[in-house]
This record gives C-alpha cells, structure tokens and sequence, in this order.
C-alpha cells in the first residue's frame, strides 16, 4: 500500500501554531497561579490577662511618641496662627505664617539676577567654543552663573520658609507666639505632640535586668494601668532600654510604647503602673480542637503567631489530666485556634476577618 501524505494549506498551519500558542500560554498562566504564594488567614486567640496574674510593677511617666517644638527657619513677623492649643492637626497642615512680602521682593531680585547671569553664560559659552573670547572670562561668566543660581535657590528656600507645616498628625500642646509678634529665626513658636502613639518612660532595677535577658524581656507580656484610670489595663510593647545603669538609682531607663485606645484620655506627663506579667499563667486554659497540631502524654503543640512577621512557629505547652494548658502560654501571646494540622513552621499567615453579612 502507497503512503498517503498529507497536506497543510496556509490558513491550517496558521490555525495550529495559534492553538498551539494559547495552549502554553494557558500552561504558564496555571504554573504561575499554581507558584504564587498564598497567605493563608488563620483564626486566632490571644491569651488573655487574668484580673488576678501576677506581675513586676514599675512605677513610669507619660509621653508622645513623637513630639516636636517647631519655629520660623528665617525672622519677621507672624502673619497668622491657624490653630489653637488643643487643636488636632494633619501631616503637612500649615500651622503659621510669616509676612513674607520681604522675601518675595528678595525672590523676584535674584530671579532677575539669575535670568541676566544665565544669558551671559551662554553667549560666552558659545563665543568660547568659537575662541572669540579667553577661558578667563569665560571662568568669570560661568562662576557668577553659578552664584546666582545658588542665591535663586537661597531666596526660594527663604519664601518656603515663612511657613510652618506639620512634620507629623498631632494634637498642638503649647504656643509660644501670638500673631503679629516678630520672631527671630529659630524662636521656639508652639509644640505639636503625637498623642495616638504613647511611651511610658520608667526604672528597671539592675537585679531585674540581670534575672532575665533582653530578649526574655521584649517577650513578656506587658500593660499598662494609668494611676486616673485604675483596672484598665493596656497592651503595651517593649521599646528600649538604656545600655548602662544610673548609678544613684541602681536601675536602667526603659521605655514602652503602646496605641492609645480610643476612649481613654491620656496626656503627657500623667503616671501609671508598668506591668511586667510573670512568665505562667495562674489559672488552667481550655483551647478547642482546632488548636492543636498534637497532643499526647500530657504535653502538646500549638501554632504561636508573631505579629511582627506574620508567621507562626511551634509551641509546646503542659496539659493537665483534664487537657488544659497550665504551662507554657505567656498572657499576651496569640496562638492559632483553627486548622493548625494544615500549617507548617515559618508559614506566612494573617488573621481571620469576619466579612460583613458572614
């Protein structure tokens, strides 16, 4: 029997190499949804502080985060104070102004100066190129470009200056100035605080520090119970800690650091109670089945959730005849409470949101 051939027309094989494409297109579109990672949300606990835990208390001081006393960069006269004391301001929010009629005059001098130095730089640039005129005159034209150009810039920054802008949100705390004042350059004008983010400043006797590291310090679970608002405890973070300790006091200067809720009315300078929690807690805990990665001779392991990575790692904990955890979780902690067996170490997860109507 004779081999029968066969034949493609153009449009066949046109046809084919189009198929063809999408066919491997579609297969690197699937391999690469199949590769991007997934941040899988988890659901999570955190262990809560008890009314009774016991804890180190350290006596600590009240203020912003960020604070800043801001003033005029050149002198003359305010114009205008657009906030009051008290007032919440925005980053970038003007907050005074300089009559500045001076400095626009200034502007418009140097502008011309530099307009005139500029057009004899470049006459003498080309007439250089073609030897008409010595490489000293040149020099002269081009160095007095140059100084007029950095003296525009100078007279620029000087206008931009006759306004105060707030390096950050805040809440205005002091003024030093009232409207129409002269001011000279860098005369202290109002103070702006950040009073959404709070440090207590406090002391850490020697004897604490050195009964525990730093890192088993960072990890403590630690709140803060303001002396005008008692047995209202609130989650707080460690910040810093001085490197060396004051010898009049025996103790290191720390700092903490934490969001100021909503309802609570905190100012710089109030004081409170800094609550190191002691490292177990007092009372058994009974976490649902979801929790667990494993249990068994009364002892298992849980998911622990960093917030400041987003992943989690494993935890071993004490159980007791009755499955509660007595050993092991530290208040403040969170630890992953559903679906832990479809985890693994290092796994970038977030926390569960209940979406709305769900």
């Amino acid at each position: 029997m004779k081999g029968t051939s066969i034949s493609f027309t153009p449009f066949v094989r046109v046809a084919t190499i189009v198929l063809l494409g999408s066919i491997l297109a579609g297969c690197n579109q699937a391999n690469s949804e199949i590769t991007e990672q997934v941040v899988k949300p988890v659901k999570l606990l955190e262990i809560p502080m008890p009314a009774n835990q016991p804890s180190h208390a350290f006596p600590g001081k009240l203020e912003a985060t960020q604070r800043a006393q801001l003033s005029f960069q050149v002198p003359g006269e305010i114009k205008q104070l657009t906030v009051r004391v008290g007032q919440r301001v925005e980053q970038g929010q003007v907050l005074a102004v300089l009559d500045d009629q001076d400095y626009r005059l200034a502007f418009d001098a140097k502008l011309a100066e530099f307009e005139l130095a500029q057009s004899q730089f470049l006459r003498a640039k080309q007439l250089h190129g073609k030897k008409l005129i010595s490489t000293d005159l040149f020099d002269q034209r081009e160095t007095a470009y140059k100084t007029a150009a950095a003296n525009l810039e100078q007279a620029k920054t000087d206008v931009e200056h006759t306004l105060i802008r707030a390096p950050f949100s805040g809440v205005v705390s002091l003024k030093f100035a009232r409207q129409n004042q002269f001011v000279a350059a860098n005369q202290p004008v109002m103070n702006i605080q950040n009073v959404d983010e709070m440090d207590v400043s406090f002391s850490l006797p020697v004897p604490f520090v050195k009964q525990s590291s730093l890192t088993a310090i960072r990890q403590t679970a630690i709140w803060v119970e303001m002396d005008n608002q008692p047995a209202q405890p609130i989650q707080a973070r460690f910040k810093e800690l001085s490197t060396k300790p004051d010898t009049d006091t025996n103790s290191y200067t720390a700092k903490v650091t934490f969001s100021r809720p909503d309802a609570m009315n905190l100012l710089s300078g109030m004081v409170g109670q800094v609550h190191f929690a002691k490292p177990e807690l007092t009372t058994a805990l009974r976490l649902p089945e979801g929790a667990w990665v494993e249990r068994q001779d009364g002892q298992g392991t849980l998911w622990q959730f960093d917030p400041a990575t987003g992943v989690v790692d494993a935890l071993q904990v004490e159980l007791n005849d009755g499955g509660e955890v007595v050993s092991g979780l530290t208040p403040g902690s969170m630890v992953v409470i559903a679906g832990a067996a479809d985890l693994l170490p290092g796994q970038q997860v977030r926390a569960w949101e209940r979406e709305g109507g769900i």
